[in-house]
């Protein structure tokens, strides 16, 4: 193996980890159990719906900080 296949093997190695470690960080920013509001959004709210594991569901309705 030459010296070049080595590096672009390693390279890919490389982005192939990075890729992997983007879609975890992109995955932990939303919690578990999380289910976007259509109904609030056309009202133009965000409402963030949790489900709990004994099947019940809790909303939060989140402020505009912007006014």
């Amino acid at each position: 193996m030459t010296s070049l296949e080595l590096v672009l093997r390693q390279c890919g190695t490389l982005c192939g980890v990075l890729v992997l470690l983007c879609g975890l960080l992109i995955r932990s920013l939303i919690p578990i159990g999380y289910m976007p509001d259509p109904e609030a959004w056309r009202n133009g709210q965000v409402t963030m719906t949790f489900c709990t594991a004994d099947g019940t569901t809790i909303s939060l309705a989140l402020e505009d900080l912007s006014k």
